[in-house]
């Protein structure tokens, strides 16, 4: 099991003591669901059989356990188990069910191996995102801080700048209004460290250089953004 999958964020639930201590309830985010006939699947890879067999046992399973239960009856599983209960008190320990104050109910209790399957799991809280920090641009040529005055061999100096493939993962020069005037060919890139190549660059001015990166981690985080002022002067 792939712990990066489970992540989960948090929202304001109560508030306890005095009011300054705030409490936070966790929900996991989880990626997907499946029903019964994907777990069908599953069993009839296992065993060579047909899915839609499988799926017909669930069926007929189901029926099967409403119906014991009906009966009164505990049903147990190796994973889990159901029982039928009763809500509401009643006066003295030999006082009969009284439809009134009382009612039954059906509750599901989870045995072991389904209690301890994701001991192994470390879920990650969604809301602690990522960061990353740019502390220096400059060019090869001139080697002036913060200043590009030729278009090739820009060097990029960071910290947790590393991008990956995916396509919120980029670098770019921004224009003051936020617009991208300029995509760089990165030439190399050690999460420390970017070697790019304009190739063109816009006209002189003042800009911002962007950098969203995630630096090796999961795509269950948003990846990280980091700014830094920088002037293109050609006629330095």
């Amino acid at each position: 099991m792939n712990p990066n999958l489970w992540t989960f964020t948090t929202t304001k639930c109560a508030w306890t003591g005095t009011g300054e201590e705030q409490r936070w309830q966790a929900h996991l985010n989880l990626k997907n669901s499946v029903g019964y006939q994907a777990i069908a699947v599953d069993v009839a890879r296992e065993l060579n059989m047909n899915p839609y067999t499988v799926a017909g046992v669930y069926r007929f399973t189901d029926k099967a356990i409403i119906n014991r239960l009906q009966q009164g009856s505990t049903v147990n599983f190796e994973l889990f188990g159901f029982r039928v209960g009763v809500t509401g008190s009643l006066p003295y320990s030999d006082s009969p069910f009284d439809s009134d104050s009382n009612s039954l109910r059906v509750s599901a209790y989870a045995k072991p191996p389904l209690r301890d399957c994701l001991s192994g799991v470390s879920p990650r809280n969604t809301k602690q995102g990522l960061s990353a920090s740019i502390v220096s641009i400059m060019d090869s040529a001139a080697q002036i801080e913060g200043m590009i005055t030729v278009p090739t061999r820009v060097l990029v100096g960071g910290k947790n700048i590393m991008m990956g493939d995916n396509a919120d993962e980029w670098c770019a020069l921004l224009s003051k209004a936020g617009e991208i005037v300029a995509r760089p060919t990165v030439l190399a890139n050690t999460g420390s460290t970017l070697d790019l190549d304009f190739g063109e660059l816009p006209p002189d001015g003042d800009y911002v250089f962007v950098v969203r990166a995630r630096n090796h981690a999961s795509t269950d985080f948003a990846p990280a953004s980091a700014r830094i002022a920088v002037s293109i002067r050609r006629d330095v």
